[in-house]
């Protein structure tokens, strides 16, 4: 089971990254708010230019910029402002409000269709209403595409969420495995072991024996430690038990001798698990 959640959470993860490298369509939208926003204060004292600026943006169809108190410096009262861009009384009290309980960069619908948007700047001191459309049509994106302001990719959230707790799942399934060499898992709560995609049923001996075995892997257990572990030290040692309970043990470990030898014999000795 750990190894499949490994398997899921790396295939998570390959989509995730494939779902980064997409351009984000929002991401893209607020560069270029925060390009407008350096722009505009660049020339606050300069209404003027300020006009001339609006005029060469298709996307933009409102502008407010506020000073430290929050009070509009642009659009001016009785100043000039070209016609597309005028606001109402109205519509300039709802964005002092909105940029009142703005705390950084935000966007808002501006109206009940969707098709202008709001983006507040409080670092910035701005308040900037664009042509969704015009926005969509400018970043290649299909027709309301950008109706939902301030969604982001869920996509990518799912599979994080998804990555992290495969990845924690089989991280705790490891802490409840002991494994040995490259194939075979040893299951203490269920009494069981794993050699690919094989499944062995294990008694308590043979647990106590593998335990041992795997403590000292690559090592010489001799007979005796093999004895007190298995059968107690009360027990007379009879060296046809122990080499049988081996034998037994690799039968179930390997039932069609197709695979590599895991339990070696040291003659004389004891037995060593393969590294």
């Amino acid at each position: 089971m750990a190894k499949y959640s490994m398997i899921l959470a790396i295939l998570c993860v390959f989509l995730l990254s494939l779902s980064m490298l997409r351009p984000d369509r929002w991401r893209e939208v607020e560069d270029k708010a925060r390009q407008d926003a350096l722009l505009f204060a660049s020339v606050a004292e300069r209404p003027d230019r300020i006009g001339f600026a609006l005029i060469q943006d298709e996307t933009i169809r409102h502008l407010v910029l506020f000073d430290v108190n929050q009070i509009p410096i642009y659009p001016e009262k009785d100043g000039f402002v070209p016609v597309r861009f005028t606001l109402s009384e109205t519509q300039l009290r709802d964005l002092m409000e909105i940029y009142a309980q703005t705390a950084e960069s935000q966007w808002l619908r501006f109206d009940r269709d969707g098709q202008k948007l709001l983006n507040c700047r409080k670092e910035d001191a701005i308040c900037l209403v664009y042509d969704r459309v015009a926005l969509e049509e400018l970043f290649g994106l299909r027709t309301g595409a950008l109706k939902n302001p301030g969604v982001f990719n869920w996509l990518n959230v799912v599979l994080g969420v998804v990555s992290m707790a495969l990845v924690a799942f089989a991280a705790w399934s490891k802490l409840c495995q002991h494994s040995v060499g490259t194939d075979l898992e040893l299951v203490p709560d269920r009494y069981s072991a794993r050699r690919g995609d094989l499944e062995i049923a294990l008694t308590p001996r043979d647990l106590k024996l593998l335990k041992l075995l795997i403590d000292r892997q690559g090592s010489v257990v001799t007979k005796d430690e093999l004895y007190d572990v298995g059968w107690g030290r009360d027990f007379m040692p009879n060296s046809r038990a122990l080499d049988q309970h081996i034998i037994n043990l690799r039968k179930k470990l390997d039932p069609d001798r197709k695979l590599p030898k895991i339990i070696e014999t040291v003659r004389g000795v004891g037995y060593r698990l393969s590294t």
